[in-house]
């Protein structure tokens, strides 16, 4: 059974009236009737009756708007609809509001909707709308395959929209033998010749002044301007006429009015050179200007826009419109007068230029390439990370803001925030609050605005952790979430669910497995943190261990002068994080020794609190010795890891999935007292650069001995740093990081 052919939509108005965009477009589906395996439906956008109709907001306009829409209702119900070439409508008002409604219908009834920006002008008229305004038209472009700009210049207007894709395919035209090259200009009468719309945009009132002052010192040449086309509004017949008897140049102007098929390309033949001096803020490409390269003309044509680019190699005289346009206009024409002798050859050189860029078979070819065997578009996923970031400080928010950064960094992938504001600070974390339910609805509401700027492909989804109220806020959102993307990624930086699950009631069990399990798949910190995912029925796993900015580029280790030794704890304080043990620990010590200084870095988390803190400094009479310095960030931090002697890292928390605190002491080369809980020995490695000690049940006791044995080994305190710092860089710098979750996110990633 053969393949059935691509049905594709032509849209946009055919002639009449006439116009480099409807004769365009009715050349484009000629162009794709003559293409094996096509099919081609015309959906006519039959807004203007004529040429003064163009960019106005009129009432019937409005009424043939559902008219319009119904009618590719019609197409679409006749068989799918592959591509949809949709002509924009320009920089103009009422061409944007058109624009605004009919790309997304195309959109919702088209496979693959490519915008045609064959009317230009919108790069430069986006700013000065209202933001409301702009926002609507990126949006409503927002679902579009691509682009098809007629110049490179011209890929500035889809950019402008938010669109990625874009092709550069050129006009082109029917090739007709008898115009390989024009007659020797007649110099009895030389007849300049201007083709287009009659108004201010298109050059008219210039070429006017421009030619008024030629003819003034004619020098007995017979100079002629003709004028084919029609009068575009706000320009009057009434006043083209009167400006031309103001100039006193009625006997030398004829206008010929609007000529197509023979009587056009008679125009062309009997012409001796071709003016283009358009400034239209719409202007794309000039049509005219290779029908006038097509039939031998030399041209004399504004520096405009893209007319450099199409023009470029030609024979003739480029000018710059943009100071005073008739004096500049009227030198270019002078110097092309100057130059008749080599008119005959600008003529041959204009023809191989059409030859080789614009005709009709090279239009074809671009066109078929694209249609049958479309470009690869570019590999940029739309990547949604979800979670709180700081405030308040903590191992996962700063993890989802360096996720954030390092992937919005790269430009590989387009990159969203979906905000969590679930926990103000640290004592309202794993509570069960009124203002979190509320505030369920809220993150519900930012996922669907996300969705509005178009479908994830992914979205970073971070679990909650063990503890009931995360549990049941995963409940509620992951299906939710699901619903959103194909792929649902669930990132455990809180680890327990696996011991968590067997000790929930039945049907909660049940609930977080089903909730859990539509995922896609999921990321650990490490393979002990596989269990896990395993646990909820996920076995798509990828680790991607946690990495921190080296704020220690010069590699500088400490020193271990002698002096005080000073133990540092940075992290929640707490009792799952050890802090309680930490305390009794070093008070056996300092019972022993004063030589000993204990800094906590970080803030006291329920149902630790600050006075309890206090009480136990006060009770194990060791206040003098610790210094309570509080939650610090950035260089604060960053000169206690300097001035340390030693990392503790005593925690014992069920939720603890790598100990974030644990890369940045080995990236200051710290050596390490570490509990050997959960996966806190695949983070620092074996040998470790320190002491690894069980915890046990006796935890006080294991540490204080950890504690004596670190400080009896001072000795070993340089070959620890070295150590550390060399696993830092091995593992745990952002740029391995980032491009781990590029592999992930955006395989084909340039490296």
């Amino acid at each position: 059974m053969s393949a059935r052919p691509l049905r594709v939509v032509v849209a946009g108005k055919m002639p009449p009236p006439y116009g480099g965009q409807t004769i365009n477009i009715r050349r484009l589906y000629g162009l794709f009737s003559g293409i094996a395996g096509l099919e081609v439906l015309h959906w006519d956008l039959d807004f203007s009756r004529d040429v003064r109709h163009y960019r106005q907001i009129q009432a019937d306009k409005i009424f043939h708007l559902f008219k319009v829409l119904f009618h590719l209702i019609r197409l679409r119900r006749s068989g799918p609809l592959d591509w949809i070439i949709f002509p924009t409508g320009g920089p103009h008002t009422s061409a944007m509001l058109r624009d605004l409604v009919l790309v997304p219908w195309a959109c919702c009834l088209g496979q693959r909707v490519v915008v045609h920006f064959r009317a230009a002008g919108i790069a430069r008229k986006l700013p000065t709308l209202p933001a409301f305004f702009q926002f609507l038209l990126r949006k409503s472009h927002s679902h579009c395959w691509g682009a098809i700009s007629l110049t490179d210049f011209g890929k500035e207007d889809p950019a402008a929209l938010g669109l990625e894709t874009i092709v550069t395919v050129a006009n082109g035209l029917e090739k007709r033998k008898e115009a390989a090259q024009n007659s020797s200009p007649n110099r009895d009468r030389l007849v300049l010749l201007g083709v287009g719309h009659l108004c201010a945009d298109k050059g008219t009132p210039a070429l006017l002044k421009a030619f008024a002052r030629l003819s003034a010192g004619d020098g007995g040449h017979r100079l002629v301007l003709r004028l084919v086309g029609e009068v575009l509004p706000p320009f009057s017949q009434a006043e083209l006429d009167a400006q031309i008897v103001q100039l006193g140049i009625a006997r030398q102007v004829e206008i010929a009015g609007l000529k197509t098929g023979e009587e056009l390309f008679d125009e062309y033949r009997r012409a001796s050179l071709f003016v283009f001096p358009s400034v239209a803020p719409y202007e794309s490409f000039g049509m005219v200007l290779i029908e006038a390269m097509q039939f031998g003309l030399p041209v004399v044509v504004s520096d405009w826009r893209a007319n450099r680019e199409v023009t470029a190699g030609c024979g003739g005289v480029l000018y710059d419109p943009t100071s005073d346009h008739p004096a500049a206009l009227t030198s270019a024409l002078q110097r092309a007068l100057e130059q008749q002798s080599q008119w005959q050859e600008w003529g041959v050189i204009n023809r191989r230029l059409y030859d080789s860029k614009y005709t009709l078979d090279i239009l074809r070819s671009r066109w078929e390439s694209f249609l049958l065997s479309p470009p690869t578009r570019p590999a940029r996923p739309n990547v949604v990370i979800a979670g709180q970031m700081p405030p308040p400080i903590g191992g996962q928010t700063l993890n989802i803001e360096r996720i954030y950064n390092l992937l919005t960094a790269s430009g590989v992938c387009k990159v969203q925030h979906w905000d969590f504001q679930f926990s103000k600070d640290a004592n309202s974390f794993r509570k069960i609050q009124i203002a979190k339910v509320v505030e369920l609805f809220r993150v519900a509401l930012r996922l669907l605005a996300i969705r509005c700027h178009g479908r994830p492909d992914w979205i970073l989804y971070p679990s909650g952790g063990p503890h009931r109220t995360p549990i049941l806020r995963d409940i509620a959102l992951l299906p939710f979430t699901r619903l959103f993307s194909p792929r649902l990624v669930i990132h455990f930086q809180a680890a327990g669910i696996a011991e968590k699950i067997p000790r929930l009631p039945w049907w909660l069990r049940r609930l977080v497995c089903w909730a859990y399990g539509m995922c896609w798949g999921a990321v650990v910190l490490t393979e002990f943190g596989k269990r896990d995912a395993l646990a909820a029925g996920i076995t798509n796993i990828v680790v991607i261990p946690n990495a921190v900015e080296d704020d220690n580029p010069e590699a500088l280790l400490p020193q271990h002068q002698a002096g005080p030794a000073v133990l540092l704890h940075v992290g929640h304080l707490c009792p799952a994080k050890g802090t309680v043990a930490l305390l009794e620990a070093f008070a056996l010590l300092s019972a022993r020794s004063d030589d000993l200084i204990l800094r906590l870095v970080g803030e006291c988390i329920s149902p630790y609190s600050t006075r309890e803190l206090k009480q136990d400094l006060a009770r194990l009479k060791i206040s003098h010795q610790v210094e309570v310095l509080g939650e610090l960030s950035g260089e604060a931090l960053h000169a206690q890891y300097r001035s340390a002697s030693l990392l503790a890292f005593p925690s014992v928390a069920i939720y603890e999935s790598f100990g974030l605190v644990l890369a940045e002491a080995m990236m200051w080369g710290l050596p390490l007292v570490v509990a050997d809980w959960r996966a806190s020995s695949e983070v620092v490695g074996s040998p470790c650069g320190g002491v690894l000690y069980q915890p046990g049940e006796d935890h006080v006791s294991s540490l204080h001995k950890a504690l004596r044995q670190a400080l009896d080994s001072r000795k070993d305190w340089p070959t620890w740093s070295r150590m550390n710092r060399q696993r830092y860089e091995d593992h745990f710098t952002v740029d391995r990081f980032q491009d781990d979750w590029l592999k992930l996110f955006a395989p084909q990633f340039p490296e």
